[in-house]
């Protein structure tokens, strides 16, 4: 079964408040939606910690724990994909090992959550060579070791790929490069901030480590998304075909630019492209907002 996560933007919610609200509501909502299927009926449940492609969606304070006390509650597993998000992405190895909500960008409360199964891909090996793999916890281990699991493929455990992990793991490690994204990732986050205040393009701009999103809408008080869902609309094309143009290199879904560097960036080189996206904003607030307010005016009439 599919269920929805918790968007407090896109839902409405605002505020002091907003966190709370879209927590309590998407449980309530999962929970309802486990009773009706039959909670026995479902071994696992699996979530991005950070949801990726549909626009680094960071969840709701208290959500992920809500979650894991409801898998807890149904003797259901918890299944964390860090394929977008694992090996520093986030500003920590994992997206679940810990990140604050005290209005700074590195206070590493954690979200006091543990993954009985975790995914793992691309920045196991820098995206050298395919890889990706599984994690599990010690009691799902033990399990396995008194109840074997025959399996594998030609292609599993291939040397290669396995060696390139080993090399990229020496690296993050050698080089320091959770520390480095410590001291860029407040640069990144800074600037998004500023173009959010800025622009009226801008709806929201969502940001942890060197994983960020700008939701673009043609109206900011009632949140209208620049583009519609699944519409053959072009805009987005020409936004990130002019940000492509000008040396600033990234992709969108629906209303949605990311903007996640390398993790090696250094602060030099954000303050050098950083300016491209202010560019290109700037020219979405200019030549494209009003024919968007004037469409949407002459459909009221």
């Amino acid at each position: 079964m599919k269920f929805l996560s918790p968007h407090p933007y896109q839902d409405g919610w605002s505020g002091e408040a907003a966190d709370a609200a879209a927590t309590e509501r998407a449980l309530a909502d999962l929970e309802r939606q486990l009773r009706f299927e039959g909670p026995e009926t479902v071994a696992a449940i699996i979530v991005e910690p950070v949801v990726g492609a549909n626009g680094v969606i960071i969840p709701p304070e208290g959500y992920l724990p809500g979650l894991r006390r409801l898998c807890d509650r149904y003797g259901i597993l918890l299944i964390f994909d860090e394929v977008m998000t694992g090996f520093g992405r986030t500003g920590t190895m994992f997206a679940w090992q810990g990140f604050g909500r005290t209005g700074t960008m590195f206070a590493w409360q954690g979200f006091g959550v543990v993954p009985d199964l975790m995914t793992f891909a691309k920045g196991v090996d820098n995206a050298a060579v395919p890889l990706g793999g599984v994690l599990v916890s010690r009691e799902i281990a033990r399990f396995f070791e008194e109840h074997p699991l025959p399996g594998g493929l030609t292609y599993s455990g291939h040397t290669l790929a396995c060696a390139a992990a080993n090399a990229a793991l020496d690296a993050y490690e050698q080089y320091g490069v959770l520390e480095h994204v410590a001291q860029t990732a407040p640069v990144l986050a800074d600037f998004l901030d500023r173009m959010a205040r800025e622009h009226e393009c801008v709806g929201q701009v969502r940001h942890l480590g060197m994983f960020a999103a700008v939701e673009l809408v043609s109206d900011r008080e009632a949140r209208t998304p620049l583009v519609g869902y699944r519409s053959s609309d072009t805009v987005m094309k020409r936004i990130i075909g002019r940000l492509y143009d000008r040396g600033f290199s990234t992709f969108g879904r629906e209303n949605t630019l990311h903007v996640s560097p390398p993790l090696t960036i250094t602060t030099q080189e954000l303050e050098q492209v950083l300016p491209i996206l202010d560019e290109v904003l700037g020219w979405v607030d200019r030549e494209m907002l009003p024919a968007r307010r004037a469409a949407a005016k002459d459909m009221e009439d």
